[in-house]
């Protein structure tokens, strides 16, 4: 016998919290990156660096902020760790072409290729610490 799940339900949760749980890790990597970039920012302004140190930092920042994003989506979802960071890596590849665009860079280089390929690693490294760290945890509940 077919059991019917309400029309607002997949397996049993709400079909709305996967989209809270994304928005969620995108505002924690969105935060993350805006942290990370003003300590870049004020050590740019207090050691004499050359400018085009900026760029490598600003990458980094937003690597940081992708793995983050992940690692939080991971965590929630409590599954497919590895998938959920890499598209959230993507989705801060793509707001960084999307932002560099806008600003009027239109060429594209080998410095995007191997900005998406950074992004897209550091959010699946995210989100591979995220499941780690859920089954982890849950794992020292088993064991009290």
């Amino acid at each position: 016998m077919m059991t019917t799940q309400s029309p607002g339900k997949v397996n049993g949760r709400p079909a709305s919290s996967l989209w809270t749980h994304v928005v969620a890790a995108i505002m924690g990597g969105i935060i993350t990156c805006m942290v990370v970039m003003l300590l870049f920012s004020e050590i740019l302004c207090h050691v004499d660096l050359p400018i085009c140190v900026a760029v490598p930092l600003a990458t980094a920042a937003i690597s940081l902020g992708s793995a983050v994003g992940g690692l939080l989506l991971a965590r929630a979802e409590k599954k497919n760790g590895l998938v959920l960071g890499a598209f959230s890596g993507l989705f801060s590849f793509a707001a960084a072409v999307l932002a560099a665009f806008l600003l009027g860079q239109r060429d594209v280089g080998m410095l995007t290729v191997i900005r998406g390929i950074t992004l897209t690693v550091s959010g699946a490294i995210g989100g591979y610490m995220g499941i780690v760290m859920t089954e982890r945890s849950a794992r020292h509940r088993m064991n009290r």
